[in-house]
């Protein structure tokens, strides 16, 4: 009973010590290496903060590391030049026209496939039905 309580007591130490441990560990390398500051503004409240134009650039050392814009795409395609005004002519390509199936005929390759999936269906039911009906008879016959 004594032995079973001092290598209760003696996993726990160990549980703890390796947990205290890792948690020593993280927090060492989070003080040696700080994460870089993110500015999570919007693209116009950082612009209004620096007294920048809507449109001018930003300095390089103001940009965050890796260069985010955050701008939504419309904003950044006008402030490129890009627009309705200089887009691509669209070319409109028609395909041809594809045989529309008769209304009045069957189409007898559909039938075909239908009647052979039927048939596989009613053939793994029989197969299924015949394998547990058999085996219910052999239990019977040697249980007596």
């Amino acid at each position: 009973m004594f032995n079973h309580r001092l290598t209760r007591a003696a996993a726990i130490a160990v549980a703890i010590a390796a947990t205290a441990a890792a948690t020593a560990s993280a927090d060492d390398h989070w003080r040696t290496q700080p994460a870089p500051p993110q500015d999570l503004r919007s693209p116009d409240s950082r612009d209004a903060a620096q007294h920048r134009g809507l449109y001018q650039p930003i300095r390089a050392q103001d940009q965050p590391q890796p260069p985010q814009d955050l701008r939504n795409p419309d904003t950044r395609d006008f402030a490129d030049g890009r627009g309705t005004y200089n887009a691509p002519e669209v070319v409109v390509v028609k395909a041809p026209p594809v045989a529309q199936p008769t209304a009045t005929g069957i189409d007898w390759q559909d039938v075909g496939i239908g009647a052979g999936a039927l048939l596989g269906a009613s053939l793994i039911a029989l197969g299924g039905t015949l394998l547990i009906v058999q085996r219910r008879g052999t239990r019977t016959q040697t249980a007596h």
